[in-house]
């Protein structure tokens, strides 16, 4: 009897994770909510682990499918825990900075969710019961962004969380379409083949129109394809039972209606098909009525291909390791992404998500992920195409079979949201529970009692799974709560310059995790304090105390981070920011160590005009001009339209007091490339800082007209019309740098100045100022 009551205790925890996980958020803690969903997950699978691995010791007997396909599956963490000892860098590839879904930890709790759909979902009624709280659940997501499509993007944003219109509480915008997917086929397959009455029946169809109204308006292609598919084929299935089974005598089609093409269906295909033809027209003019903007990039199938080309290269067997896709990518990136919008981004996944663990897992994961695919697809189509089940069995067996494929494809094809890659798996376990209850898949019972080796075995293998589970959920919620206290003491740094208020958060979140984004975060905070206390230009006795302690733990942190991973660039980079704010205090070995560690960075991201930039920044303020220029051109030839080198190169200009020459050469340049915004950029500032204002409007004015969202470019333009005497022109300009820079906190004083009729940079800095940070205003 406990053993059933511990299974159902399970089982509701499960039913309540399905629930929440589509509209999981807090909204009162400094986490996104892409971290409070992983713990959220987490724990809803392990802790259900937890209760049925102590039923099973009570019980002192196990019961396995005899399913072949469930082999490869459970080999995919085994695969991914030996590939983190060969990784470089095990820590990061077992748990990760936050437990990225590419861990050796989350591909464990992922493939138990598939453990916890088989043995928990082991009746009928329980499978309802998945289906009804899971479509309850989308209803509110759907109905929570419908809300704000048509309200606008202010509407329940809690605490500007979920901003714009396609904010939404799951993750990404393309993510709602692969969940309206989802409830799509769900519901579509439920109205068509168990033809429910009553409230059922129209719960159901509240939830199609309402799954199809988001896939409609996010109109993901990729989606729109792979529902058709399938529905083609539920199509082919029920026009074959019409026309082979449904009339014939002694026929064991049960249901009055199952031999019959439902229209349903039909019409649901058409709007598919029609989509798929016409969806980019139809896509514009529902962004223009409902203000859509968004763009979600990764790595095209060729890029994805040739990276594990170069991975298999040095090794074939393991893989770069769990974990690793990103330094892979930086290493072997394509050299034309720096010419787009997207070549700043350090992307985590390849193609889609499973072809990423094949890069990072190796080819044994190729060989477990094809043979799982292959086996649960033989499964599937089996039970797809048999016409002598129940209708109910039927209705669950293709149900669960069908949403689990649909999911499936998608993760090979696209990166879902973690909660969707978590129902292909959820799925799957519940597909594999009807089999077992409709006697397609049979049962093996082992009693530990009976074997004593069967029973060590058995025992053995539980303890494990207690040991690991318990020690996973400790793990996460250390990370966590790690998180909690580095987003807190982000946004009391970034919002309201309280670094001792963040200091001791990040203290607080060193306590939980000494991972490498604690310590640049500390190394970071650090040297906030420390450009303050320079600013300050005090120089008692007591400042050069403080000034040593504040030093010694940016580099100590800085050090610390590298220490963790020194294969990951971003703590080389924070390493290196420690040691360029001393070079112009002429501190001994600053720039040397500076540039070494630029340099490290470099070596393991190459292709990265940043920190080509960094490089020339150091030679800068160590009075190496020359070389700076070299290091610039190298960041140019990377990304020909990157704003931070010519501007950087704007600055050497001015401070060798070569502005009337570099003028005359780079308005020789603007009649060569007269459709060169970046040109026009760095002829507007030096004119700027030559105080002609009116040949600063004349150049910049062309600058933004090349390209309207140049917010630097309308940045100086504001300033040379306050100059100017233009006042309505530089409010104009400067509310118009506000939207495509919403957070500046800069911005706003400005605005607020010009309208009270201050100085623009009345407790600001003016620019002549911030030059001495070698970076323009704002990042585009």
């Amino acid at each position: 009897m406990i053993n059933e009551r511990l299974d159902s205790l399970g089982t509701v925890i499960v039913l309540t994770l399905v629930f929440l996980l589509p509209i999981f958020f807090i909204p009162f803690i400094s986490v996104s909510p892409q971290e409070s969903k992983l713990l959220l997950l987490i724990a809803g699978v392990l802790i259900p682990v937890l209760l049925w691995t102590v039923a099973r010791l009570k019980s002192n007997s196990i019961t396995l499918p005899k399913e072949k396909f469930i082999l490869p599956l459970i080999t995919l963490p085994l695969i991914a825990f030996v590939s983190a000892f060969f990784s470089g860098n095990v820590a990061h590839s077992l748990v990760g900075q936050g437990v990225e879904v590419d861990t050796v930890l989350m591909i464990l709790v992922l493939v138990l969710g598939f453990g916890v759909g088989t043995y928990l979902f082991n009746s009928k009624d329980k499978v309802i019961k998945f289906y009804l709280v899971l479509i309850t659940s989308s209803l509110i997501l759907f109905s929570y962004q419908l809300a704000k499509l048509f309200l606008g993007g202010d509407f329940l944003s809690f605490n500007n969380m979920f901003p714009s219109v396609t904010s939404n509480l799951l993750g990404k915008w393309n993510d709602m379409a692969v969940f309206a997917g989802l409830v799509t086929l769900l519901s579509l397959i439920t109205l068509d083949t168990l033809r429910p009455r009553g409230l059922l029946k129209a719960v159901f169809y509240l939830s199609l129109i309402m799954a199809l109204c988001i896939l409609i308006i996010v109109n993901f292609s990729l989606v729109w394809f792979i529902l058709g598919s399938i529905l083609f084929l539920i199509f082919i299935r029920s026009f074959l039972a019409n026309k082979f089974f449904a009339h014939k005598n002694g026929s064991t089609l049960a249901h009055p209606t199952e031999g019959t093409i439902s229209g349903l269906v039909l019409l649901v295909l058409a709007i598919t098909v029609l989509f798929i033809l016409t969806g980019s027209t139809v896509e514009r003019l529902i962004s223009a009525q409902f203000g859509i903007a968004q763009i979600e990039a990764r790595p095209s199938l060729q890029s994805t291909l040739t990276l594990t080309k170069e991975v298999y290269s040095d090794s074939i067997l393991f893989g770069a390791g769990p974990n690793n896709f990103t330094k892979e990518w930086l290493l072997h990136k394509p050299t034309n992404i720096n010419n787009t919008p997207f070549w700043d981004l350090d992307f985590q996944y390849g193609v889609g998500i499973i072809p990423t663990f094949f890069i990072t897992h190796g080819v044994l994961s190729i060989i477990a992920w094809v043979l799982f695919f292959i086996l649960f697809l033989w499964s599937g189509i089996r039970t797809f195409i048999r016409f002598d089940l129940k209708p109910f069995d039927n209705y669950l067996s293709t149900s669960s079979f069908l949403s689990a494929s649909f999911l499936w494809v998608v993760s090979i094809m696209y990166v879902p949201h973690v909660t969707l890659f978590f129902f292909a798996f959820l799925f799957s376990g519940v597909f594999l529970a009807v089999q077992v209850q409709t006697g397609v898949v049979k049962q093996r019972v082992f009693t530990f009692s009976e074997d004593i080796k069967v029973g060590f075995l058995g025992i053995v293998l539980l303890f494990v799974l207690l040991i690991v589970s318990v020690t996973s959920l400790y793990v996460s919620a250390q990370k966590y709560t790690s998180s909690v206290y580095i987003g807190q003491a982000s946004a009391k740094i970034n919002i309201f310059s309280d670094t001792q208020g963040a200091e001791e958060d990040i203290n607080r979140a060193l306590l939980f995790s000494k991972g490498d984004l604690v310590y640049r975060a500390t190394s970071e905070i650090s040297l906030f304090r420390l450009t303050n206390l320079i600013n300050q230009g005090e120089n008692t006795s007591e400042t050069q105390k403080q000034f040593q302690e504040i030093l010694s733990k940016a580099l100590g942190s800085g050090r610390s981070a590298v220490a963790v991973d020194d294969k990951n660039y971003q703590n080389w980079v924070t390493l290196g920011r420690a040691y360029e704010v001393l070079i112009p205090l002429n501190v001994e070995s600053a720039y040397e160590n500076a540039r070494i560690s630029y340099e490290q960075a470099l070596s393991l991201s190459p292709r990265n005009p940043k920190l080509v930039l960094n490089i020339a920044r150091t030679e800068v303020l160590n009075g190496n001009n020359d070389v700076a220029r070299e290091r610039i051109a190298d960041a140019l030839i990377m990304k020909n339209d990157y704003t931070d080198a010519i501007y950087l190169l704007s600055q050497i200009e001015i401070k060798e007091g070569k502005v009337s020459e570099a003028i005359d050469s780079i308005e020789t340049a603007s009649f060569l490339t007269p459709q060169d915004p970046l040109v026009f950029f760095q002829l507007g500032i030096l004119k700027y800082s030559e105080h002609d204002y009116v040949g600063a409007i004349s150049a910049l004015e062309r600058a933004v007209l090349l390209d309207n969202n140049y917010a630097n470019a309308r940045y100086f333009l504001g300033l040379s019309y306050y100059q100017s005497g233009r006042i309505e022109d530089s409010i104009n300009q400067f509310n118009l740098v506000k939207d495509l820079n919403p957070g500046s906190v800069e911005v706003s004083t400005i605005l607020s100045n010009i309208k009270a009729g201050r100085d623009p940079f009345n407790n600001l800095n003016p620019p002549t100022d911030q030059f001495e940070g070698f970076g323009p205003p704002l990042e585009e």
